[in-house]
């Protein structure tokens, strides 16, 4: 089954239908070890490959929400079987990302420099591979002063506010399959502007009491309490699909009561998946594992999928989001499958 997950993932993403068996689905790859690139004219390989890279020496201060000088690089072993130029980066993970390129005049064993850039976005150790098919090193960044969001207020959004050092704890039923999962946000990146509207690039990180663990990456804009959100490489858990692109407007609290909208997503399988959202409830009292929310708006929803010009309904659900606090409760059943989002603590600054 596929749940949604709080913020960056409530694009309501349990849209497979071609397949017998549902997967969660959340921002990115969940991985904390994206590939890089490699370009040039020379030959060569990563010592190392496909574990560590050999040899690897990492210099610098590495500070949460410090700006990275030119004196943070890493060091790494090639083998050269053909001279001529090089290009090699790594992909951007907790804000840094890492790149060298140059020429190599001679074969066999040479050195390269990784000059780091950005802005460590939280502590903690993160993973990069420098290269496409490439070696594997270690950035330990210590606690600093992290940055407060890229624009406005944290909490301008009342029912779903984005403040970086929030935590939710969350009870998860998938289909009578008992998780718990801490979702906490790290830190914003950088604003994005798609069609005119600006939304924040933030970064989040889920740990699931089975041991899985990952960090995904979304997009978000509020304005006038209009929450919209939206992810490139939507990826499976399991990574078995992925959807290149997917957004929605998950909630219009400033709507009348019974106010209606829609949209319409692409699935893994190609499929024009139509949802269409009421807010059922305004400013209601809410009762979550016996803890009651005031403020709270309700919002259901009606999935369905075009199937050769027929509209098939194959899910319905209900949120609801407390003022100041953001999701408290989620049920669904999609194919016939049930599942539930139950708020056990949570932690805003």
């Amino acid at each position: 089954m596929i749940t949604n997950l709080r913020i960056f993932s409530l694009l309501f993403i349990f849209l497979i239908v071609v397949t017998s068996c549902q997967k969660e689905i959340g921002f990115g790859t969940g991985i904390d070890t994206p590939a890089g690139t490699n370009s040039g004219t020379a030959k060569y390989s990563l010592s190392g490959v496909p574990g560590n890279c050999t040899g690897a020496i990492v210099s610098g201060s590495w500070k949460a929400g410090a700006a990275l000088p030119d004196t943070n690089t890493v060091k790494i072993k090639v083998i050269v079987d053909s001279v001529g130029t090089y290009n090699i980066t790594t992909a951007s993970a907790n804000g840094i990302s890492f790149a060298a390129s140059g020429t190599f005049a001679s074969t066999g064993e040479q050195t390269v420099i990784l000059k780091a850039s950005g802005i460590p976005a939280a502590a903690g150790s993160f993973n990069y591979t420098a290269g496409a098919n490439g070696c594997i090193f270690t950035i330990t960044v210590i606690g600093g002063v992290v940055p407060p969001p890229v624009t406005g207020e944290c909490k301008s959004c009342s029912y779903i506010p984005v403040c970086v050092g929030t935590k939710y704890t969350y009870e998860i039923d998938n289909n009578g399959s008992v998780l718990t999962l801490v979702e906490e946000l790290l830190a914003p990146e950088t604003d994005t502007t798609v069609n005119g509207v600006v939304y924040k690039k933030i970064q989040a990180k889920y740990d699931y009491s089975n041991g899985t663990s990952n960090k995904n990456f979304g997009y978000y804009n509020c304005t006038n309490n209009t929450t919209t959100v939206f992810a490139y490489q939507v990826t499976s858990v399991s990574g078995n699909s992925t959807v290149e692109f997917m957004k929605s407007t998950i909630l219009k609290a400033n709507e009348p009561a019974m106010a209606t909208w829609q949209d319409v997503i692409t699935n893994q399988g190609g499929q024009q998946v139509t949802m269409t959202f009421t807010l059922a409830e305004k400013d209601i009292s809410h009762t979550v594992l016996g803890k009651t929310f005031d403020s709270v708006m309700h919002v259901s929803y009606v999935q369905t999928v075009n199937l050769l010009g027929t509209e098939i309904e194959t899910g319905t659900g209900d949120y609801y989001y407390a003022k100041n606090i953001g999701l408290i409760d989620n049920s669904s059943i999609t194919l016939g499958v049930i599942g539930t989002w139950k708020l056990k603590e949570y932690y805003i600054p």
